[in-house]
Protein backbone atom coordinates (compact mmCIF):
# COMPACT_ATOMS: atom_id res chain seq x y z
CA UNK A 1 0.00 0.00 0.00
CA UNK A 2 2.72 2.02 0.27
CA UNK A 3 3.21 2.26 -3.47
CA UNK A 4 -0.42 2.66 -4.20
CA UNK A 5 -1.22 6.07 -2.52
CA UNK A 6 2.00 8.29 -4.09
CA UNK A 7 1.12 6.60 -7.71
CA UNK A 8 -2.77 7.90 -6.69
CA UNK A 9 -1.65 10.92 -5.95
CA UNK A 10 0.25 11.10 -9.29
CA UNK A 11 -2.64 10.29 -11.29
CA UNK A 12 -4.62 12.75 -9.97
CA UNK A 13 -2.17 15.32 -10.35
CA UNK A 14 -1.56 14.56 -13.86
CA UNK A 15 -5.34 14.37 -14.72
CA UNK A 16 -5.94 17.81 -13.02
CA UNK A 17 -2.98 19.61 -14.34
CA UNK A 18 -4.12 20.34 -18.09
CA UNK A 19 -7.95 21.84 -16.37
CA UNK A 20 -5.67 23.88 -13.76
CA UNK A 21 -3.54 24.83 -17.01
CA UNK A 22 -6.49 25.70 -19.43
CA UNK A 23 -7.81 28.35 -16.58
CA UNK A 24 -4.19 30.19 -16.52
CA UNK A 25 -4.30 30.01 -20.21
CA UNK A 26 -7.75 31.82 -20.37
CA UNK A 27 -7.12 33.93 -17.74
CA UNK A 28 -4.49 35.63 -19.86
CA UNK A 29 -6.23 35.94 -22.61
CA UNK A 30 -8.86 37.80 -20.70
CA UNK A 31 -6.48 40.19 -19.28
CA UNK A 32 -3.87 40.66 -22.01
CA UNK A 33 -3.83 44.34 -23.66
CA UNK A 34 -4.74 43.83 -27.85
CA UNK A 35 -1.83 43.29 -30.09
CA UNK A 36 -1.08 45.51 -32.80
CA UNK A 37 -0.35 43.52 -36.02
CA UNK A 38 1.83 44.56 -38.91
CA UNK A 39 3.87 42.89 -41.48
CA UNK A 40 7.49 43.75 -40.69
CA UNK A 41 8.62 43.92 -44.19
CA UNK A 42 6.12 46.82 -44.72
CA UNK A 43 7.69 48.94 -41.82
CA UNK A 44 8.81 51.85 -42.98
CA UNK A 45 9.83 53.68 -39.31
CA UNK A 46 10.07 53.58 -35.88
CA UNK A 47 9.55 56.11 -32.89
CA UNK A 48 8.56 55.42 -28.99
CA UNK A 49 5.47 53.62 -29.64
CA UNK A 50 4.70 54.78 -32.85
CA UNK A 51 5.01 52.64 -36.09
CA UNK A 52 4.88 54.06 -39.84
CA UNK A 53 3.67 50.85 -41.84
CA UNK A 54 3.27 51.14 -46.14
CA UNK A 55 3.77 54.79 -46.47
CA UNK A 56 3.59 55.76 -50.53
CA UNK A 57 3.40 59.17 -52.22
CA UNK A 58 1.55 59.52 -55.43
CA UNK A 59 2.25 63.01 -57.82
CA UNK A 60 -0.84 64.10 -59.37
CA UNK A 61 0.09 67.57 -60.55
CA UNK A 62 3.51 68.84 -60.98
CA UNK A 63 3.59 70.74 -57.57
CA UNK A 64 1.65 68.42 -55.77
CA UNK A 65 2.05 65.13 -53.38
CA UNK A 66 -0.35 63.05 -52.02
CA UNK A 67 1.37 61.09 -49.01
CA UNK A 68 -0.92 57.84 -47.81
CA UNK A 69 -0.02 55.27 -45.02
CA UNK A 70 -1.04 53.25 -41.57
CA UNK A 71 0.25 54.87 -38.17
CA UNK A 72 0.26 52.29 -35.80
CA UNK A 73 0.14 53.52 -31.66
CA UNK A 74 1.29 50.67 -29.79
CA UNK A 75 0.63 52.84 -26.90
CA UNK A 76 -1.80 52.74 -24.29
CA UNK A 77 -2.50 56.41 -24.63
CA UNK A 78 -3.23 57.94 -27.50
CA UNK A 79 -1.35 60.41 -29.32
CA UNK A 80 -1.40 63.07 -31.45
CA UNK A 81 0.07 63.79 -35.14
CA UNK A 82 0.32 67.82 -34.79
CA UNK A 83 2.51 68.59 -38.22
CA UNK A 84 4.16 66.98 -40.80
CA UNK A 85 7.24 68.66 -42.87
CA UNK A 86 9.48 67.48 -45.70
CA UNK A 87 12.69 69.15 -47.54
CA UNK A 88 11.01 68.24 -50.66
CA UNK A 89 8.13 70.78 -50.56
CA UNK A 90 8.00 74.12 -49.01
CA UNK A 91 4.22 73.68 -48.04
CA UNK A 92 3.03 70.57 -45.64
CA UNK A 93 -0.54 69.80 -44.61
CA UNK A 94 -2.56 67.15 -42.74
CA UNK A 95 -5.60 66.93 -44.75
CA UNK A 96 -8.98 64.65 -44.93
CA UNK A 97 -11.56 63.92 -47.79
CA UNK A 98 -15.38 64.63 -46.86
CA UNK A 99 -18.02 63.57 -49.32
CA UNK A 100 -17.87 61.57 -52.35
CA UNK A 101 -17.39 62.00 -56.43
CA UNK A 102 -18.63 65.76 -57.43
CA UNK A 103 -18.99 66.69 -53.36
CA UNK A 104 -15.93 65.15 -52.83
CA UNK A 105 -13.27 67.95 -51.08
CA UNK A 106 -10.24 68.43 -49.04
CA UNK A 107 -10.20 70.07 -45.40
CA UNK A 108 -6.87 70.86 -43.94
CA UNK A 109 -6.31 69.78 -40.60
CA UNK A 110 -4.69 71.51 -37.61
CA UNK A 111 -3.35 67.41 -36.12
CA UNK A 112 -4.71 64.42 -36.58
CA UNK A 113 -5.83 61.88 -33.06
CA UNK A 114 -3.80 58.55 -33.24
CA UNK A 115 -5.53 56.38 -30.50
CA UNK A 116 -3.90 54.16 -28.18
CA UNK A 117 -3.03 50.67 -29.24
CA UNK A 118 -4.96 51.01 -32.37
CA UNK A 119 -4.21 52.38 -35.73
CA UNK A 120 -5.04 54.94 -38.34
CA UNK A 121 -5.13 54.57 -42.44
CA UNK A 122 -4.00 57.35 -43.76
CA UNK A 123 -5.52 56.29 -47.24
CA UNK A 124 -7.22 57.68 -50.62
CA UNK A 125 -10.49 58.09 -48.89
CA UNK A 126 -9.45 59.83 -45.71
CA UNK A 127 -6.56 61.42 -44.10
CA UNK A 128 -3.92 62.12 -46.20
CA UNK A 129 -0.52 64.04 -46.19
CA UNK A 130 -0.52 66.59 -48.82
CA UNK A 131 2.67 68.78 -50.00
CA UNK A 132 2.82 71.50 -52.73
CA UNK A 133 4.84 73.95 -53.61
CA UNK A 134 7.58 71.26 -54.41
CA UNK A 135 11.19 72.10 -54.28
CA UNK A 136 11.77 70.30 -57.49
CA UNK A 137 10.07 68.13 -59.91
CA UNK A 138 9.53 64.26 -58.45
CA UNK A 139 9.60 61.34 -61.60
CA UNK A 140 8.25 57.67 -60.27
CA UNK A 141 10.05 55.70 -58.29
CA UNK A 142 12.01 59.00 -56.30
CA UNK A 143 11.66 58.92 -52.58
CA UNK A 144 11.09 61.96 -50.53
CA UNK A 145 11.63 62.94 -46.98
CA UNK A 146 8.62 63.39 -44.53
CA UNK A 147 9.13 63.91 -40.82
CA UNK A 148 6.17 63.49 -38.62
CA UNK A 149 5.76 65.32 -35.37
CA UNK A 150 4.25 63.57 -32.83
CA UNK A 151 2.74 65.08 -29.56
CA UNK A 152 4.60 62.72 -27.27
CA UNK A 153 6.76 60.55 -29.57
CA UNK A 154 8.49 63.34 -30.83
CA UNK A 155 9.58 63.67 -34.60
CA UNK A 156 9.55 60.44 -36.99
CA UNK A 157 11.28 60.76 -40.11
CA UNK A 158 10.18 58.64 -43.15
CA UNK A 159 11.32 58.15 -46.76
CA UNK A 160 8.12 58.01 -49.13
CA UNK A 161 8.48 56.07 -52.40
CA UNK A 162 6.63 58.27 -55.22
CA UNK A 163 4.24 57.35 -58.00
CA UNK A 164 3.95 59.59 -60.63
CA UNK A 165 0.54 60.13 -61.88
CA UNK A 166 -0.10 62.30 -64.81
Amino acid sequence: MKFTTPFALLAAILVAAPAFAEDKVEEKAETSEPELVFSQDSVAAMQGDIVIESPYAMAIKDDEILVFMTIHNGAKADDVLTSVSSDAAKKADLAEYEGSGANRKTNTLKEIETPGNNAIMMDQDGYHVVLTDLEKPVEGGDTIPLTLTFAENGDLKVEVSVAVLK
